[in-house]
């Protein structure tokens, strides 16, 4: 069965409000003209994002009622300027605009991300609908789920401030690579509160021509199979670094010296994904194990690559290796891979399906200056 021609333009919109300053679902409304299969079409894009854990559809009035007080058609509701003023009045932080057309007789969906607060197109695909009506809703469902994977892009990982100060880092009563325990003075400085997500590691790829299109399979999930090399590459795409090892281990145990990161408890399945054979959680899945300036999976789920090479103790002497640090355990450790003292070690030329990573940025140390007279 072929579509008939569309008498009109149809547009859809998306309205896009983050909850808190790192939370999901966030609030959507659809907005469309009148027209052939329009309906169709909205129902299909609500019925999948209800059923994701990301997004929560609400009533359409309140956007009908603004665009005609606005004194513009919904199809004019799909210009980047008028989607601004639109997105302000809604308190939105993100508009998500799609436009159906004709590209030699088959119909299309173009899809945008405007950023409400800059004005900037932040995401912009067209996809191929097909010509029946089978094909529009399998092709309408596929984009979704385009929509859907990369919602976390849309809200982008909180970096969490930590203050500096001095801490006693390695362990005696640990392996003899934690040895000996020693003073290290950390500055101030900012580490993600979640692990990179597959999906951003893959928009990434994207974007320096590493990949043609992003695997948007288990989006959610942290980025494994990462080379320390694209995880330095990647953090410094965000100007940001890998942390240091001593870093990572400060996050970890705090100035007390917290031997997990949550505290003193034995590890167990409320604290984090470990000792299985299975796979880790999603990045920013809950649980007991965050520590308490809020940094999650710490402790099992994905071992983290650090920036430090690899030296098999703590002595002075000790000579660096060419292996690059990991730490934290992963969803295959056993309990005592996932002290916040417990390190290991992995090539730097190859990633694995248990090693992730977070990124970290400096804070300028900025001098007291003297005051004006």
């Amino acid at each position: 069965m072929n579509l008939p021609p569309l008498s009109s333009l149809i547009s859809l919109c998306f309205f896009l409000s983050v909850l808190q300053s790192d939370a999901i679902p966030y609030q959507v409304t659809v907005v469309g003209t009148r027209g052939t299969h329009v309906d169709l079409i909205q129902n299909i894009v609500e019925d999948q994002l209800r059923m994701s854990n990301y997004f929560l559809v609400i009533e359409r009035e309140k956007a009908d009622e603004l665009i005609n007080e606005m004194g513009f058609q919904h199809s004019g509701a799909t210009e980047t300027n008028k989607n601004v003023k639109l997105g302000a009045m809604l308190n939105i932080s993100h508009l998500i605009s799609l436009q159906t057309h004709r590209i030699q007789k088959a119909l299309h969906l173009s899809i945008r991300v405007i950023e409400i607060e800059t004005g900037k197109i932040v995401y912009n695909h067209v996809g191929k609908l097909g010509y029946g009506l089978k094909d529009l809703e399998e092709n309408v469902k596929r984009i979704v789920r385009g929509i859907i994977a990369r919602a976390s892009l849309l809200n982008p990982v909180p970096m969490i401030k930590i203050s500096g100060g001095s801490f006693m880092m390695g362990s005696d009563s640990g392996t003899k690579s934690e040895r000996p325990t020693h003073s290290v003075k950390i500055n101030d400085f900012f580490i993600d509160a979640y692990e990179v997500e597959s999906i951003a590691f893959e928009e990434w790829l994207v974007s320096h021509n590493r990949k043609k299109i992003a695997n948007e399979q288990n989006p959610m999930m942290p980025a494994t199979n990462v080379s320390w090399h694209d995880a330095s590459l990647y953090c410094n795409s965000r100007d940001a670094r890998l942390p240091s090892e001593a870093e990572w281990e400060y996050v970890a145990r705090g100035q007390i010296g917290r031997t997990y990161p949550w505290g003193e408890q034995a590890p167990s399945s409320v604290y984090d994904s470990f000792g299985k054979l299975t796979s880790p959680l999603e990045t920013r899945s809950q649980n007991s194990g965050v520590t308490a300036t809020g940094i999650h999976h710490l402790a099992g789920n994905v071992a983290e690559w650090v920036s430090d090479s690899w030296r098999p103790n703590y002595r002075p002497e000790t000579i660096e290796t060419s292996f690059r640090v990991i730490r934290g355990g992963s969803w295959l450790s056993k309990l005592h891979e996932l002290r916040a003292s417990a390190r290991n070690y992995h090539n730097p030329d190859r990633g694995a399906n248990h090693i992730g990573f977070r990124c970290a940025r400096d804070i300028p140390i900025t001098e007291d200056k003297p005051p004006e007279d």
